[in-house]
Parts: C-alpha cells; sequence; structure tokens
C-alpha cells in the first residue's frame, strides 16, 4: 500500500503465557454486595470488549474486583498479583466512566505481563491511557493519509490489538490488470456503466437528422454497435446507464422530452415512455426505472420514472443527487465523508462512512454486497473497498501530491461479479475496461 503506514498483524496468543492471559469468559468479576448488578454487566461488557480487540487473549488478569475500598483513595484501579482493582465510582478516580476505567486497569495488566511499554511511551501510565481509547484511536493515529504514522499506535496495533472492532482498517494494493476491453473514443465520447461492462455513446448531435450508435466494451470485449432510431436535432440529450443494465437514452426537442433504451440482450433500441417535460441533470437506470435529479412538470426534485410505463413519482433521498451508480439492486450516492446507500427493493437509505476523514468521490456497489469507492484527502486520492456500513474497509493510496482525480480519469461499471474499472484515454481516444483486484 503506497504512501500509507504497513503494519504488521502478529498473534498476541504466541505471547501471552498462561496464566498471567486468559480467556474471557475465565475471568471472575467479584463485586461488593452494594454494586449494582448493572455495574457487574457493565464490567463484564468491557471485558469481553478488550479481549475482542486482543484477539480473545489480551486480558491478562484472572480476577476483577468492583469496588470503592482501594488502598489508594484516589487512584481510579490497580493491579496486582491477585488481579486487577476496579473503583466502581468516579470520584476521585480520574477516568470518566466504569467502562473506561475497566480498560485502563486491563492495560495495565497486558503491559505487566507483555512487557508492552517497554520502547513504546514513555512511561506505563501514558501506554494505558493510549491503550484504554480502544483501537480505533489507534488506527486513525497509526493509519495516515501521505503522512508518517504515529509509532507508539502502529505499535499498539503490532502487540495487542490483533482482534476485531467495527470498521476495521485492512491495508492493502489495489492492481488494475492490463485491459480486457478497449474501443475508440471521440473527445465528446460519453461512458456509462450498463450491463457487464461500459456503453459508449458517440455521435454527431448538431446533424438535422442523426443515427445514436451505442458500443458495449466488457470482459467479452467489444460488441458489435447497436443503432438507435435516426433522431431530428435535438437540443439536448444524455445517456443514463446503471451496472447490469440497459441504457437510456433521453433527448429533448421542441416536441419535449423521450426515450430510448438500448436493450442488450436483444441488439435494438426502442423507445420507452417518459413525462414529456422530464429533465434530468443526473440519473441512474436501475430495476426498470430511472432514479435522478431534474424536474417533471416545473418541480424539481429528485423522481423515480418507469421506463414501462413512463409515470414519474417522487424519490425520497436523504440528499442531493450528484454522481449516482447503480448496480445489484442498490444505488450509491457520495456524500461528503459518507456513501449514501438506496436499497431498492427494501426501499431504504444506509450510511455508509469512510475511515480517516476521506471524502467519497462516488461509489458502485458489487455482487457482495459491498462497495468500491474512489476518494480524495487533501491532496491524495485513492480506491477502498467497504464490506459493510461498519465493516472492513480495504485501504490503497493512489497518489499523493497529485490534483484531485476527476471524472474524466475513469468510473466504476459493474462486472458480473464484481466492480471494474472504465478508464477513458483522451489523448489516446480509447477507451479502456480494466479489472481491479486487491490484495
Amino acid at each position: 500500500m503506497r504512501h500509507v503506514l504497513a503494519l504488521a498483524i502478529l498473534p498476541i496468543a504466541a505471547a501471552c503465557h498462561e496464566p498471567e492471559c486468559s480467556s474471557p469468559q475465565d475471568v471472575q468479576v467479584v463485586a461488593a454486595s452494594a454494586t449494582p448488578d448493572s455495574s457487574v454487566d457493565t464490567v463484564r461488557a468491557a471485558i469481553d470488549r478488550f479481549a475482542g480487540w486482543t484477539g480473545g487473549q489480551g486480558v491478562c488478569v484472572d480476577t476483577v474486583f468492583v469496588t470503592d475500598a482501594l488502598p489508594d483513595p484516589t487512584a481510579a484501579g490497580m493491579v496486582d498479583a491477585e488481579g486487577a482493582w476496579i473503583r466502581l465510582s468516579d470520584e476521585g478516580a480520574g477516568e470518566p466512566t466504569l467502562e473506561a476505567r475497566t480498560f485502563h486497569q486491563l492495560c495495565h495488566a497486558a503491559d505487566h505481563a507483555l512487557g508492552l511499554s517497554d520502547g513504546t511511551l514513555d512511561d506505563e501510565e501514558a501506554f494505558a491511557k493510549a491503550c484504554a481509547l480502544g483501537p480505533k484511536a489507534a488506527e486513525e493515529k497509526a493509519y495516515t493519509v501521505c503522512e508518517a504514522g504515529d509509532p507508539a499506535a502502529t505499535a499498539l496495533l503490532e502487540d495487542l490489538f490483533v482482534g476485531h472492532w467495527p470498521q476495521q482498517i485492512a491495508e492493502g494494493d489495489w492492481h488494475f490488470d492490463d485491459a480486457v476491453g478497449s474501443v475508440g473514443l471521440s473527445e465528446d465520447g460519453v461512458v456509462v456503466p450498463a450491463g457487464d461492462g461500459a456503453a459508449i455513446l458517440d455521435w454527431a448531435t448538431d446533424a438535422a437528422e442523426a443515427t445514436p450508435a451505442l458500443r458495449i466494451v466488457d470482459e467479452a470485449g467489444t460488441h458489435a454497435a447497436i443503432d438507435g432510431p435516426t433522431i431530428a436535432a435535438t437540443t439536448g440529450w444524455q445517456l443514463f446507464g446503471g451496472g447490469g443494465e440497459h441504457p437510456v437514452l433521453l433527448l429533448r426537442n421542441d416536441n419535449g422530452s423521450h426515450a430510448v433504451q438500448f436493450d442488450l440482450d436483444a441488439g435494438i433500441a426502442v423507445y420507452v415512455p417518459v413525462p414529456r417535460t422530464l429533465a434530468l441533470d443526473e440519473a441512474v437506470v436501475a430495476h426498470g426505472a430511472l432514479y435522478g435529479a431534474g424536474s417533471v412538470d416545473g418541480t424539481y426534485g429528485a423522481w423515480r420514472v418507469d421506463l414501462d410505463t413512463g409515470d414519474a413519482a417522487p424519490w425520497s433521498t436523504p440528499t442531493l443527487v450528484e454522481r449516482p451508480l447503480a448496480s445489484h439492486g442498490r444505488i450509491a450516492l457520495p456524500h461528503g465523508t459518507d456513501v449514501l446507500v438506496y436499497d431498492i427493493a427494501a426501499d431504504d437509505w444506509h450510511a455508509w462512512p469512510l475511515p480517516l476523514e476521506l471524502n467519497a468521490l462516488d461509489a458502485m456497489p458489487d455482487a457482495a454486497g459491498s462497495l468500491s469507492v474512489r476518494w480524495t484527502h487533501t491532496d491524495a486520492r485513492g480506491l477502498a473497498r467497504l464490506s459493510a456500513p461498519m465493516g472492513t474497509v480495504q485501504l490503497d493510496v493512489e497518489a499523493c501530491g497529485d490534483s484531485i482525480a476527476s471524472d474524466t480519469q475513469g468510473t466504476w461499471v459493474a462486472g458480473s461479479t464484481d466492480a471494474a474499472w472504465s478508464a477513458p484515454d483522451r489523448t489516446a481516444a480509447r477507451l479502456d475496461v480494466l479489472h481491479v483486484s486487491f490484495e
């Protein structure tokens, strides 16, 4: 992974020596008689969570005592040969919550058993404070974009936090394989996802009459062009597509708007009904409809246009529809540091956050339920694959100190099993469809 600090994953189990480090289910929680059950539950949950962070073997005490009767009345807790002592109340304890005090003492115990603070931080207390913040805080300091990461945070991830947590970052390297399909492309050619690859429309719009021709390039190569009907002079046109879908050409002239859909299976183009007043800024084709932003009868908003009936209905969206991509029953909208994903069948939205304050350029859903994302950060850019809204994030930095990637540098297309990449090369008048693989 270029420009991002490499992190080795080391097994904590090999470093722990019984009986110092235990599985969480072997740890006893002993509480004073007046201790509320809810406090015991909080400590138990913190032990289990810490064990998850550390791969199941990072809890290096046999017993956790929950009490306010500590030898040092100002201490948050202590660790000795008998176990970890956790102060129940927060009076004079330093850490704000019972959970945080439990993490803090478990960090001390792991440090004592494994010698983790040696050469990592200035002292044991500094180590415990950094450790108690958890692995996400360590990731944010260790994984940086185009800058050197914090070595102390890196050491925490290498030596202690080797388990799992929400939205865990896994570094790697994206590879753009040799082009599996290539086709000529003029300066004005339009490229959208369609079928199992990319659709290219390139035609003269200033002629009195013109015949649009659509070409598909995918893993099978370049397919024979599909000719559309002869079109009278237009005042505007747009090509909309979607992964696995038949692309739609929306035309506007003095008689209003009409649409032509290119049936990739039959190799023909047919007119499909749309409102005569339809004007769209951006849209995608998904499940037999156009989803996008524009106006119908002079009313601007987000719309769903049924391509069988021509009926237009408002589409409830949480944000403006910009740079949408669709495939495998989902529509993805970049929205700052999130990608907003619409599940068509369920008719609901979910936010997929990006880590490290990365900004999404665009995102394509794939067959495995993941998202492939182009992102930017200051003057850096890269690619990521998100397995779920809070699942593992595979991350790669492609360039540092470069200008932000523009739309002309490529877009995702949807293959039959995964997202791929189409890269228009305007200088070479060519469109390449590339495999994208991650290691």
